[in-house]
């Protein structure tokens, strides 16, 4: 039960910074109605959002697996 516990402080801290991530992304998003923004700017906002969403599917299956093993 102990390693449970270390995995879900584990598991928040990751969850705050993904949620601090999309915030940040939502920002820039939209900063980019306000502004002009070139292809590059673009491509890393994809790059961004491509992490936050993969750094969530991985946070999911750790959970998953989390909970499968306490049934």
């Amino acid at each position: 039960m102990a390693g449970v516990k270390v995995d879900v402080r584990s598991h928040t801290g990751l969850l705050d910074i993904l949620l601090q991530d999309v915030r940040l992304l939502r920002s820039a998003v939209n900063d980019i109605a306000r502004t002009n923004v070139t292809s590059g700017e673009i491509g890393a906002l994809h790059h961004d959002v491509n992490r936050v969403q993969q750094g969530l599917a991985n946070l999911e299956a750790r959970v998953e697996v989390i909970e499968a093993g306490r049934r």
